[in-house]
């Protein structure tokens, strides 16, 4: 029969008891890791109005084509290419040589013309005055004041002759029709111009003012309606709604403006109306054919909580915050949001203005934690400025 060496479980206990107490005899202590120190911020309370956008087109308020309407040599060129041009700018010269010469002729006709009617007048006065001392007969008299008469109308048609040499002589120098930005010229000096018709020599357009359109749905139409009824605004005056546009997919709607025009009628192959709006141009950064960010105020501003927009998250499609209770335990929030307007997201539900909301360090926490909370507002947070009590005006999208 084998013997094995059994050791009892108390002999074990021993033997560690035994071992602590050679380490000195002092117990093992747990390490605790402090709380997570976060930045926590309340929300920011502002007066927001709602709005919708579009996109759009911007187009040239006036656009001018600068046409050759008589023939002749194009002379002189008057303006560099792509230039800011003034009304009344001498752009294009044309060989006035021909013109000018027709003008003399025409002066030198209505001249004869007129001195053939003075011949007229005399001779009837006089016929009339032997026909009254019976010394001319009633047909002599008849006689003179045709030739008066034919004398005068020969003086008004020649009139019109020097009149419309003038006029052509007129269009050898052409001017500048309104202040806008010209392109290039489309003929080189030293070309014939006009012989085949009106040649295009260049095309002016405004630029301190232009014109986005911009297509909008039959509900959105029917909504800006009724708010521009309340406004007392008819449907015989303008719409003169306020517009903000940005170019391309920047966020900066710095550009002003209203609607100036809507369309008397619905495209049934879209179900949306054509909408106009103004917009001054002060820098000429809105050239026509831009693509344009347009949006429109929707109702009255209301006073809305706002949070940035980093301090929100998403877990399986719900939006939360992570707040931090009175006793420094983040809890979880699932909120409603609205729109964004700059940096700040506007908070529908789920968090209340007096609330303590975490901007910096959601990663390094989580729902249940104790954390330290170091308290900043959202303007410190945001830009490193503090925070004002005055309320702004900002838009933010309908969502």
């Amino acid at each position: 029969m084998s013997h094995r060496c059994e050791i009892p479980l108390r002999v074990i206990c021993l033997a560690g008891v035994a071992l602590l107490a050679g380490c000195g005899g002092k117990e093992v202590e747990q390490v605790v890791a402090p709380p997570t120190v976060v930045t926590v911020s309340q929300p920011v309370r502002e007066q927001v109005g709602d709005f919708v956008e579009f996109t759009g087109t911007v187009a040239a308020l006036n656009t001018v084509d600068l046409r050759a309407r008589v023939k002749g040599f194009l002379k002189k060129i008057n303006f560099t290419d792509g230039a800011m041009v003034k009304e009344g700018d001498l752009l294009f010269e044309i060989d006035a040589d021909q013109y000018q010469a027709l003008v003399d002729s025409a002066k030198a006709s209505l001249q004869a013309a007129q001195a053939s009617q003075t011949k007229a007048k005399a001779d009837l006065s006089i016929k009339q005055e032997m026909a009254a001392g019976n010394a001319a007969s009633k047909l002599d008299v008849l006689q003179a004041q045709a030739a008066l008469d034919v004398s005068t109308a020969n003086v008004a048609l020649c009139t019109a002759q020097l009149e419309e040499a003038n006029i052509n002589l007129g269009y050898t120098k052409i001017y500048a029709p309104l202040t806008g930005k010209i392109d290039r010229s489309r003929v080189d000096a030293g070309n014939l111009v006009g012989s085949d018709g009106n040649t295009l020599l260049a095309t002016i357009v405004r630029a301190d003012q232009v014109y986005v359109y911009f297509d909008v749905d039959e509900a959105t139409v029917q909504r800006f309606q009724d708010q521009l009824r309340q406004r007392g605004v008819t449907a015989s005056t303008k719409p003169d709604a306020p517009l903000s546009v940005a170019l391309g997919d920047t966020g900066n709607f710095k550009y002003e403006g209203a609607v100036d025009y809507i369309d008397n009628k619905v495209d049934a192959s879209t179900g949306t109306v054509k909408v106009r709006g103004l917009l001054n141009n002060p820098d000429y950064a809105l050239v026509p054919g831009f693509f344009a960010r347009v949006r429109v105020p929707d109702g009255k501003p209301y006073e809305a909580v706002m949070i940035p927009d980093r301090a929100i998250g998403v877990d399986q499609g719900q939006k939360y915050v992570l707040a931090v209770n009175d006793k420094d335990v983040v809890e979880m929030r699932p909120i409603e949001t609205g729109a964004q307007h700059g940096r700040m997201r506007v908070i529908k539900k789920g968090l209340g203005p007096d609330e303590w909301a975490i901007t910096e360090g959601l990663l390094r926490t989580r729902p249940g934690a104790t954390v330290s909370p170091q308290k900043k507002p959202i303007s410190d947070v945001e830009t490193g400025k503090t925070a004002t009590t005055a309320p702004t005006t900002a838009m933010t999208q309908v969502q």
